[in-house]
């Protein structure tokens, strides 16, 4: 059997043991009779395996990484973390714990397809792989965070046209965002529902929503937050804030749906220039040039 066969079907066999290893991992168990009893050890075995197998080693290595990290990654990392909505999940020396795993992973995946096929460029793929491997958890991060920025931002007029009817129907500032958080199955719902569980909590109404505005990195959130602001100080009605805002919000969104219409001629002329023009030419022009050469040639 040739090398080639050989490194084909290793591969194969590679990655059939990684789907399997996956879904055997990954893959949700039958609650056993009595979890509902409260035994803390039958509630731990109903749960995937990956929360028993590869969470603890993430979270040994991402607290031997943390040692070496600096105060302002932790930061950021906490940062992409509220924006992708995986705070109450995730921690810093966690997602560098995924990093590494990942990291590992993706290199000896290389390794062993370089043992199977050997060349010389197959350390140095490796190395890349390795290093995408540690890329790959805050790039998924920074994408899922900016997809639920969107998701947030589209519907932040309705959920403040909905503060605005609660409150003009006589209910608190506080009633009325919990009312809005019950009502909102989205991100932003679970976004003001952490914000109604701080405000439980103790804190104070203005730092929950600045709060708010930090974690999502919403601009328009951050208008209405001032905009609340500067009513309660003032004495202004706050139902009539919220309206005027929930309008300049509506507004705000229709700018930025004419921008992105305006900037699409010129993202179409990219694929347009480059795939599209080059065989326009060479379909409309190729048989004159058969042609002229043909004639030359004779």
């Amino acid at each position: 059997m040739s090398s080639d066969t050989l490194a084909l079907l290793g591969s194969s066999a590679l990655a059939g043991a990684l789907v399997a290893g996956w879904w055997a991992v990954t893959g949700r168990r039958a609650t056993p009779e009595g979890a509902e009893q409260g035994d803390a050890r039958l509630v731990a075995l109903s749960e995937p395996s990956a929360g028993r197998l590869v969470a603890p080693v993430t979270r040994w290595l991402g607290a031997r990484l943390m040692r070496w990290s600096p105060a302002r990654g932790a930061t950021v990392r906490q940062r992409r973390l509220d924006m992708a909505g995986l705070a109450a999940t995730w921690t810093p020396s966690t997602l560098l714990g995924v990093r590494a795993l990942s990291g590992l992973l993706a290199g000896v995946l290389f390794v062993i397809r370089w043992a199977l096929d050997p060349s010389p460029s197959g350390v140095l793929v490796a190395l890349v792989a390795g290093v995408a491997g540690w890329y790959a958890p805050d790039v998924w991060l920074i994408r899922r965070g900016e997809q639920r920025r969107r998701l947030m931002a589209q519907a932040v007029p309705d959920m403040i046209d909905q503060l605005a009817v609660l409150v003009r129907a006589g209910l608190g500032i506080d009633a009325a965002l919990n009312r809005c958080a019950q009502s909102d199955p989205g991100p932003l719902g679970r976004e003001l529902a952490r914000v109604v569980q701080e405000l439980r909590l103790g804190a104070s109404r203005q730092r929950a929503l600045q709060d708010l505005v930090v974690r999502t990195g919403v601009g328009d959130l951050r208008a209405v937050v001032t905009a609340l602001a500067q009513a309660e100080e003032l004495g202004v009605p706050v139902s009539d804030t919220l309206r005027i805002q929930a309008g300049e919000v509506r507004v705000r969104r229709r700018q930025r749906a004419a921008e992105h219409a305006m900037k699409l001629p010129v993202k179409i002329l990219v694929p347009l220039v480059v795939c599209i023009f080059p065989v326009l030419l060479i379909v409309l022009l190729g048989p004159a040039v058969l042609s002229i050469v043909d004639e030359l040639g004779a």
